[in-house]
């Protein structure tokens, strides 16, 4: 009986023995044809790594991963290379030529690293640009911008839009002094929120309006007549902003009859006449004067 379990055991050594053998045989083959991520697989088996034939695969495997590394990085197949590097250092250990490896691969990650920086940081400066107005100075920014991301077309995008959103602008904005229609004008600008825009033409139109403005205030007076409130509020600070407003009113004396309160409401009715104003809101006050009940 116990010859009958020793040859058992002998059975199941050998037949053991004969499929590692065929592991090895496939991790070789697959060396040899370069199947490079086969062969480590087969061969980081315990047992294989054991083996002498194992042993002396193990090292013509992880001469040629380092061999293709150094390929991918000189590629810039970064995180390929940095696969057959960490491959190699699990056959191999740390060796001299794995670490010569790993320090180009963690250096030109850190280069990478700086440049997406500095990629990023040029994009968001060139979309502020833009924002403003200053398109031709964002686009100078974009050309000297490494333009293998999917963000730089993006941004040469938004530019291109940009410049005809203020050429349309323009053009509506110059029909509209053409046709002596300033507050219309006045109207597209403030509406297109363009009052602090840096763009060029921009800044030329806005000047322009404002000597349409000052000419018309110049007119209004030789005709004995301005309308500085239609005009500056229409304006709604593109022009200028108030600092000091003076209301016109009718003052009413303490005591008054009904003869001198329709006196006093007709002034004030030819006032609003002058005006011509769009609509009018009237608060109802029936006091006419102090203490009246």
């Amino acid at each position: 009986m116990q010859h009958g379990l020793e040859a058992r055991r002998m059975k199941r050594r050998k037949k053991g023995v004969a499929v590692l053998i065929l592991r090895i045989k496939q991790a070789e083959t697959a060396l040899a044809d370069g199947r490079l991520d086969e062969a480590f697989e087969i061969i980081k088996s315990d047992q294989i790594r054991r083996h002498y034939r194992g042993q002396k695969l193990i090292s013509r495997l992880s001469q040629a991963l380092l061999k293709r590394g150094r390929e991918n990085f000189d590629a810039e197949r970064i995180q390929l290379a940095l696969a057959d590097c960490n491959k190699a250092e699990k056959l191999a250990g740390n060796t001299d030529e794995v670490a010569r490896l790993r320090a180009d691969i963690c250096s030109e990650m850190e280069q990478k690293r700086l440049r997406d920086q500095h990629r990023s940081l040029n994009l968001a400066q060139a979309k502020r640009n833009i924002q403003a107005g200053w398109i031709s100075a964002g686009e100078k920014i974009l050309e000297q911008t490494e333009n293998n991301d999917s963000q730089t077309p993006m941004v040469v995008q938004q530019a291109n839009l940009a410049r005809m959103q203020i050429d349309e602008v323009i053009s509506k904005v110059e029909q509209a002094l053409k046709k002596g229609d300033l507050e219309n004008a006045i109207d597209i600008i403030r509406q297109a929120s363009y009052s602090d825009n840096k763009n060029e033409k921009v800044c030329d139109m806005i000047f322009r309006i404002k000597t349409a403005s000052i000419d018309k205030i110049r007119a209004d007076f030789d005709n004995g007549r301005i309308d500085l409130a239609r005009l500056m509020a229409g304006s709604e600070g593109t022009l200028a902003i108030f600092t000091k407003i003076t209301l016109r009113t009718v003052p009413l004396p303490k005591q008054l009859n009904g003869e001198g309160y329709r006196k006093t409401l007709k002034k004030a009715l030819g006032l609003i006449q002058e005006y011509r104003p769009e609509f009018l809101i009237v608060a109802l006050g029936l006091d006419t004067a102090k203490d009246d009940p």
